[in-house]
């Protein structure tokens, strides 16, 4: 734990995030060490497993100030990183570097069009981060981060049209389960849909990654 507070001090995140955890692997219940590898996850921009680690300190010790002023930091910055993405959309959008998919035009059905509006805005998302990123100078991590989430995006996206199947094999109307958007899904061919899950899981992980 005092390892995981040195290299704290010397920034070297990752190596306090080892020392605690491995503090933590011979003491579960060590909150110096789990307070420490809280500090090094959000340095090293995790912040969901930084905010679990927060909380447990919390509810063991409710009055631990320390820890209440990380999480409201913690909350302010990933709020500050929400709404950065959605200037950076917005902007991207402005300066013509992505289609609003709302200027379509209307000659295509119903389904292709809403199949059209989710793709665009998943690129749209993904170059909004980047370029978000990339101005607060760790494009390189955000651009491995958008890849591993592309590969859940696809992993989620597999899932959910084997589900789709399963749903119409027993004969359920997917406008039932789902309604308009099961429709827009229902009159899509298998590529298409495949297509438009991925693109819909996408910016679900996306927007759980910045919070």
């Amino acid at each position: 734990s005092n390892s995981a507070q040195a290299c704290l001090k010397l920034e070297d995140h990752k190596v306090a995030l080892s020392m605690a955890d491995k503090a933590l692997a011979l003491e579960s219940s060590n909150v110096k060490a789990r307070f420490r590898r809280a500090c090094a996850r959000i340095k090293l921009n995790d912040l969901d497993l930084a905010r679990a680690d927060l909380e447990w300190i919390l509810r063991v010790e409710p009055d631990n100030e320390p820890a209440k002023r990380e999480m409201r930091s913690l909350i302010k910055l990933v709020r500050g990183k929400a709404d950065g993405l959605e200037r950076a959309a917005a902007s991207a959008i402005r300066a013509g570097q992505c289609e609003d998919p709302r200027s379509r035009s209307s000659g295509q059905s119903e389904a292709l069009k809403e199949l059209d509006k989710q793709v665009r805005m998943a690129k749209q998302l993904k170059h909004g981060v980047l370029q978000f990123y990339k101005s607060r100078g760790c494009l390189d991590e955000w651009q491995e981060k958008v890849g591993e989430l592309e590969e859940e995006s696809e992993k989620l996206a597999q899932h959910m049209i084997k589900q789709l199947s399963d749903m119409e094999a027993e004969g359920h109307a997917l406008s039932d389960k789902l309604g308009a958007r099961g429709e827009a899904i229902a009159a899509l061919g298998p590529e298409q849909r495949l297509e438009f899950l991925r693109a819909d899981a996408f910016m679900t992980h996306v927007k759980g990654a910045c919070g």
